[in-house]
């Protein structure tokens, strides 16, 4: 694998690399991948003209890079796609995203590294370009993952790669350990995983932020998927939690030892639980082994602890009761830190109407597709993910949906990210509703928008999720006629 960091100054320069890039391996019959923005890749596509219809794929890096561990399981899914297909040499671009919080730059990071240690004898060529104008880290970043760094100057290579040794999650020997089982449950093939998904990602919610529980989910997912193909007999998930210790999630396999999946199958799953997680723990034993992904307590960073404190005081106070004060006493953070993260309390409760959203817009997507595998069943999978939803925010007390009723003022400080949420589900909704084949697809969109704003709307009203497990079963009979 040749993976290349492009580091350019202006998007005329960015298009002139990447347009040479790309056209040389059309003429090469060598196809190409593209992931960037929309209207940069319209641009290059209007570059590259009519001879790379059908060589060159396109795709959104907004709805790509969701998170880091779905991101590297979609490059996987499409490289095998094209060496299965007769690819000799297959070019790949994509660029990143520059993540606001540390803890998520680091794990990007570890997505670009994990890169370079899954696919070092594959015939692929990947360019991952960042702006020059990007805040130092992220080019810091970008020189300690790629070996090589691209520019208008022509390439060098990057004398900072070799230092990455924090970008590597630690692989440990399990250790004994005395801690509280949250859930167990045994799957004895993979029409059984699907429970295996929901229970990581419930599980997971107060250790871990949600996308990150959802990067666990799959990593969980695909290991036991692995395990099954290479001839276990079954998988047993346990979840644990210790007051000092912090949380953990262990797959136990029972037919296949861990070093073998790790060697073969498993890597990708190993490598997905390794953005999130910096300890992964294995032991064989004579007729299997186990699995453990570590969670020290405090993993948090203090943005995502505060964040994670105002959501249980928003449940249980309310909004308007909680003070600054409250959320930095739950997050264990001084006031000042707070501020300095934080301006103001209308700032927090922004930032954490952006995070919240967008995280349980990812969750719903994530959940509808892991659910069905047409465009019908995903829709179906949507409403019965946005019940489930529901039921969790509920229990903890109805975070999300208090803010919701107070976002319903137009003024409020996090009103355009609930908003920028309700638009990205039509989107998905539409997308998933035009794919289904549905006659007056557009009108189908509106009834499913106002359906689940209705379930949403009442649920709150009972405090119950029964509306919107109505509102699934009557999506249901509406796809089945």
């Amino acid at each position: 694998m040749v993976h290349e960091g492009l580091i350019y100054s202006s998007e005329a320069e960015l298009l002139d690399l990447l347009d040479a890039f790309l056209r040389e391996g059309v003429e090469a019959g060598q196809p190409g991948l593209v992931v960037l923005a929309r209207d940069r890749a319209e641009l290059l596509r209007a570059r590259l003209g009519p001879a790379a219809d059908g060589a060159v794929r396109f795709f959104d890096s907004e709805e790509w890079y969701s998170r880091p561990g779905a991101t590297l399981f979609a490059w996987t899914s499409v490289w095998a796609d094209a060496l299965s297909a007769g690819a000799g040499l297959i070019r790949a671009v994509g660029e990143p995203p520059v993540a606001r919080d540390p803890g998520r730059r680091r794990q990007w990071a570890r997505f670009e590294a994990s890169i370079n240690r899954l696919y070092t004898d594959e015939p692929i060529w990947a360019v991952c370009p960042y702006d020059v104008s990007l805040p130092q880290e992220a080019l810091d970043g970008c020189r300690k993952t790629h070996p090589t760094i691209i520019s208008a100057a022509g390439r060098t290579p990057s004398a900072a790669y070799f230092d990455a040794r924090d970008l590597v999650p630690v692989f440990a020997h399990v250790p004994e350990i005395d801690r509280r089982a949250s859930v167990v449950l045994t799957a004895r093939s993979t029409d059984e995983l699907a429970a295996f998904r929901r229970a990581v990602a419930v599980q997971a919610r107060p250790h871990l932020s949600v996308s990150d529980a959802q990067d666990l989910a799959l990593a969980v997912t695909e290991l036991s998927n692995a395990a099954f193909a290479d001839a276990a007999r079954s998988v047993t998930l346990l979840t644990q939690h210790g007051v000092d210790e912090g949380w953990s999630c262990e797959a136990r396999l029972e037919g296949v030892r861990p070093s073998t999946l790790a060697a073969g199958r498993g890597r990708v799953a190993l490598a997905i639980a390794g953005i999130v997680c910096n300890r992964i723990e294995l032991a064989d034993d004579r007729d299997g082994g186990l699995v453990r992904f570590v969670f020290p307590a405090h993993a948090l960073g203090a943005r995502e602890r505060i964040l994670a404190a105002a959501t249980v005081l928003f449940g249980r106070d309310g909004v308007r009761r909680t003070t600054v004060n409250a959320i930095a006493a739950e997050a264990s953070v001084a006031k000042a830190t707070l501020y300095a993260l934080f301006p103001s309390k209308d700032a927090l409760l922004a930032e954490w109407g952006r995070a919240t959203m967008f995280d349980w817009l990812d969750w719903l997507r994530a959940e509808a597709d892991a659910r069905g595998s047409s465009p019908r069943e995903r829709l179906y999978g949507w409403f019965e993910a946005l019940a489930d939803w529901i039921e969790l925010d509920l229990a903890e007390g109805s975070p999300i949906m208090r803010v919701a009723i107070e976002l319903r003022d137009p003024s409020h400080p996090a009103r355009g990210q609930r908003d920028a949420a309700l638009s990205g589900f039509e989107s998905y909704l539409r997308t998933q509703t035009r794919a289904a084949d549905i006659a007056d697809p557009e009108s189908v969109v509106e009834y499913l928008v106002v359906l689940a704003e209705g379930a949403i709307t009442r649920s709150t009203e009972r405090g119950s999720a029964e509306p919107a497990r109505i509102a699934a079963r009557a999506v249901g009979t509406m796809l089945t006629e």
